[in-house]
C-alpha cells in the first residue's frame, strides 16, 4: 500500500527539488513512485528547481496546506477557532459547538480526531490535548489552589484574620469535587484532606495522583520518584497507589488544576459574603458549597456531577478503612551510648546493638517509634512536650549490668573527673551514684567533662569548687559552662574562716575569750558604782 502523501511528505519532496535532486534519487529516498513525485510537485508549483526554491523563500508551509487539505476545511473560520483554543476554550468543546451543530452535512460528519489532527497542521504551536476518558473508581487527583486571597477565618481573641489555603480532590471519572480548608500546606494538613476527601466520597479509588511535594515526594524523577514514606504508609492503610506527576508538566493532573479555578472563582464572592470564627467553620461552609457546586447541572454532559457519580462511580469504589489513620512525623535520630534516643526534652530507649546508628524515629500524638532498615525496632508511649528529663526505658534494650557500666565507661569517667581534681571529681561521682540508675546522668557527665578541652582543666576544677561551695552537687552542663564564662572566676579568692578580734569599743564583742569576758564583768562593776553613787 502506498505511504500517504501529507504536507510533511509534499513538503520534504520540494525541500529535496530545491536542493537540486533529481525525481528518480527523491523516488529512492522516499520509496515512492518517480511519476507520484513528479505529479505532486506539480500540483505544488514546485516542478522546476527554481519554482522549488522559490516557494520556500515566500514560505511553504502555508501555501501546501491550503492546497492539500480536506474538502470540508474550507468551511471552517480557523481563524475564530484559533482565537478561541488560544482563550482556554477546549478544543473538543469548539468542534462540538461548531461542527457538530452545523446544519452542513460535511461538518457533522467530521470526526473530531480528524478535525485535531486538521487544526495541529495548521497551528502546530499551540498546545492541544485529547480529551482523557478515565474509568470509574480507578484515579483521584488531588493539589493545593495557588492564590486563595480572602480565604480565612477571624481569630476571635485577636481579632487577626487567619488566611488558609484551598485544598481540592476530584473524582476523574464523574468529576465530583471536594474542597477543604488549611492552615498551611504542611503534611499534616495535606493527610487531613485526603482523608476528609475519602470520607466525602465514601469510597477510595485504586489510583492517587499527586504533584511533586514534599509532603508527597522526597525528590523527584521523571521516571522514579522517591515517595514519602509517611505518605507511602498512608496510601497503604488507605489501599491506593501513589502517581506522582511528572515535574513541570501540571497536565498530568489537568483536571484538579481545572476544577480549583472553576470552583474558586465561583465561590469567591460568596466567601466575602460571610464571616467564619473558626476553620471549623470555613469547611463546614465549603461543604455545602461543595453539595450545591455538584448539583450542579453540565450542558456538555446533559448531567450533574452528583448524578454522574451516583451512577457510574460510586458503586466502583473502594470500601474505607475501619481504622483512621494516625499521622505521624518522620526525623533522624543516632542512638546515644546510653541506649536512648532524644525527642524533644524526652528520651527513648532502643536496643543497645543499635548504639551510634542513625535511625528513623515516627512521632505520632501517643507514640514514638523507632525504626531500622526500615524494621521497627522499638515503641514507646510518648511524653508530654512540656515535660522534660523524663526516660522511657525498656531493661530489655539495655545490655547486662555489669557489662552495661564497664562499655558505657562510668569507671572511665570517674577516673578522668578525678585526674582533673577532686572537686570535679566528686560532682562527676556524684551524678554517676547517687541516682536511681548508673546511666540516667551519662549524658550530663559526658557533656561536663567535654567542656575541659574548650576552658582548661584548672578553669573547670575551680568552677566545680565554687558550685559545690554553694551546695551544687548535681549541676547541669549549662550551670557549670555559665559558671566557667564567668569574668570574675579567677579573681574570686577562698573563702577563710572569720576571726573575732578583741574590740573595747563594742560592748560584748570581749566575751568570746576568756580575757575579754573578765575584763566585760570589772568594766560592768565599775559603770555599776558609778550609777549608784559609791565612786566619785
Amino acid at each position: 500500500m502506498a505511504k500517504k502523501k501529507g504536507p510533511k511528505m509534499i513538503e520534504d519532496l520540494v525541500r529535496r527539488r530545491a536542493n537540486g535532486d533529481g525525481f528518480q534519487t527523491i523516488a529512492i529516498d522516499l520509496s515512492i513512485a518517480r511519476n507520484t513525485v513528479k505529479s505532486r510537485l506539480k500540483d505544488a508549483g514546485a516542478y522546476e528547481v527554481g519554482d522549488a526554491q522559490r516557494l520556500l523563500l515566500e514560505g511553504f508551509s502555508s501555501t501546501t496546506v491550503q492546497i492539500f487539505s480536506p474538502h470540508w476545511s474550507s468551511q471552517v473560520v480557523w481563524e475564530e477557532a484559533l482565537k478561541e483554543i488560544e482563550g482556554g476554550t477546549p478544543i473538543k468543546e469548539f468542534w462540538e459547538n461548531n461542527l457538530g451543530a452545523n446544519p452542513a452535512a460535511d461538518l457533522r460528519n467530521v470526526p473530531y480526531e480528524t478535525f485535531w489532527r486538521e487544526f495541529r497542521r495548521r497551528h502546530p504551536n499551540i498546545n492541544v490535548h485529547y480529551h482523557k476518558n478515565h474509568e470509574p473508581g480507578l484515579r483521584t487527583e488531588i493539589d493545593y489552589k495557588g492564590d486563595t486571597h480572602g480565604l480565612g477565618y477571624i481569630d476571635k481573641a485577636t481579632g487577626e484574620f487567619i488566611a488558609c489555603r484551598l485544598f481540592g480532590q476530584v473524582l476523574c471519572n464523574s468529576r465530583l469535587f471536594f474542597p477543604y480548608a488549611t492552615i498551611n500546606e504542611k503534611q499534616s494538613s495535606w493527610l487531613a484532606g485526603i482523608r476528609e476527601g475519602f470520607k466525602y466520597f465514601g469510597g477510595v479509588t485504586q489510583v492517587l495522583v499527586v504533584d511533586n511535594t514534599r509532603c508527597a515526594v522526597n525528590a523527584a524523577d521523571w521516571f522514579d520518584p522517591d515517595i514519602n514514606q509517611e505518605f507511602y504508609n498512608f496510601c497503604n492503610h488507605y489501599g491506593t497507589t501513589v502517581v506522582a506527576a511528572r515535574p513541570k508538566r501540571p497536565t498530568d493532573k489537568n483536571l484538579i488544576e481545572v476544577h480549583l479555578g472553576v470552583f474558586w472563582r465561583w465561590v469567591r464572592r460568596r466567601l466575602r459574603q460571610q464571616q467564619f470564627f473558626s476553620i471549623g467553620e470555613l469547611n463546614r461552609y465549603l461543604l455545602e458549597c461543595a453539595d450545591e457546586f455538584n448539583e450542579r447541572y453540565q450542558r456538555k454532559y446533559g448531567s450533574s456531577r452528583r448524578e454522574r457519580f451516583e451512577q457510574q462511580e460510586k458503586s466502583t469504589l473502594k470500601p474505607l478503612p475501619v481504622r483512621t489513620y494516625e499521622a505521624g512525623e518522620w526525623k533522624k535520630a543516632k542512638l546515644h551510648e546510653d541506649c536512648h534516643i532524644q525527642h524533644k526534652y524526652n528520651y527513648y530507649s532502643a536496643p543497645y546493638q543499635q548504639r551510634g546508628k542513625d535511625l528513623d524515629v515516627r512521632v505520632t500524638l501517643t507514640h514514638v517509634e523507632i525504626f531500622y532498615q526500615q524494621e521497627r525496632i522499638a515503641i514507646h508511649q510518648r511524653r508530654p512536650d512540656h515535660q522534660r528529663g523524663n526516660y522511657c526505658t525498656d531493661k530489655s534494650h539495655l545490655p547486662e549490668k555489669f557489662q552495661a557500666m564497664e562499655e558505657m565507661s562510668v569507671a572511665r569517667q570517674i577516673r578522668d573527673a578525678a585526674r582533673i581534681g577532686p572537686s570535679t571529681g566528686k560532682i562527676i561521682n556524684t551524678l554517676l551514684t547517687d541516682v536511681s540508675h548508673p546511666l540516667m546522668f551519662l549524658r550530663r557527665t559526658m557533656g561536663i567533662l567535654r567542656l575541659k578541652g574548650r576552658y582548661g582543666a584548672e578553669k573547670l576544677e575551680r568552677s566545680c569548687e565554687i558550685l559545690i561551695t554553694h551546695g551544687r552537687t548535681k549541676p547541669t552542663v549549662k550551670d557549670v559552662e555559665r559558671m566557667l564564662k564567668s569574668p570574675n572566676l579567677g579573681n574570686k579568692p577562698k573563702a577563710v574562716p572569720i576571726e573575732r578580734k578583741p574590740n573595747p569599743h563594742l560592748r560584748g564583742q570581749m566575751s568570746f575569750t576568756t580575757e575579754g569576758a573578765n575584763n566585760y564583768e570589772s568594766t560592768t562593776q565599775h559603770d555599776r558604782s558609778i550609777s549608784d553613787g559609791t565612786v566619785s
